[in-house]
């Protein structure tokens, strides 16, 4: 087998203030992922910096690493990073001294834990009864219409994220969603798609 060429390039993703995590503080710049490419054998060959890692190495760190606080531990990055990142599974592997395969086996199977990276904007459609009644389903439709996502995904400009929840406690306000925790009710389709446009424009409250 022939050995690989050398890498002809990177690509760096920066997370900036004025750009793609305009939540982090303006000076900070998270890098957080960078591509190799490899021309042998056409491969791409993907590696993800230490920001990840290090930062789930940290959270690590106040837990015991016994096989008990798993899921403890999968809570902890998943509040910090919003999600459970390959990455991220590895370093729990690592630090429970556990298969990685194990791991991801309890994120497979416990709801709560998601796999897929979130959007700027966390779009949760509560699908309670008083909700159901009165339009989730609709909701969802407009929702789906307007920016290409279903329940669970994110787009691909990483910008929206979609989830169906139980309830929101607003069951007077059917019905009712909730962007990044900000509670929008008694929706038409005119509303939502005037509230994804505020957001998408970077002009919402």
């Amino acid at each position: 087998m022939r050995r690989p060429k050398k890498f002809c390039g990177i690509i760096v993703a920066r997370y900036q203030k004025s750009n793609i995590a305009p939540e982090k503080n303006g000076s900070e710049v998270l890098l957080d992922f960078f591509k190799i490419w490899s021309r042998d054998e056409g491969v791409l060959v993907s590696l993800f910096s230490g920001g990840v890692m290090d930062r789930t190495a940290n959270l690590l760190k106040k837990i015991e690493p016994d096989r008990s606080n798993l899921i403890k531990a999968l809570q902890a990055v998943q509040t910090e990073e919003g999600y459970i990142s390959d990455e991220a599974i590895k370093e729990i592997a690592k630090h429970f001294s556990a298969p990685a395969v194990e791991v991801e086996g309890v994120v497979s199977f416990y709801a709560q834990f998601k796999r897929i990276k979130p959007g700027k904007y966390r779009i949760s459609v509560c699908d309670g009864t008083a909700c159901h009644i009165k339009g989730t389903p609709l909701v969802l439709g407009w929702v789906t219409e307007d920016l290409g996502i279903k329940n669970g995904e994110t787009d691909k400009e990483g910008l929206f994220s979609l989830e169906i929840v139980a309830c929101l406690g607003c069951c007077s306000l059917a019905p009712v969603l909730s962007i990044n925790g900000k509670v929008y009710g008694k929706l038409d389709r005119k509303a939502l798609l005037k509230i994804l446009k505020d957001h998408r424009e970077g002009g919402a409250a």
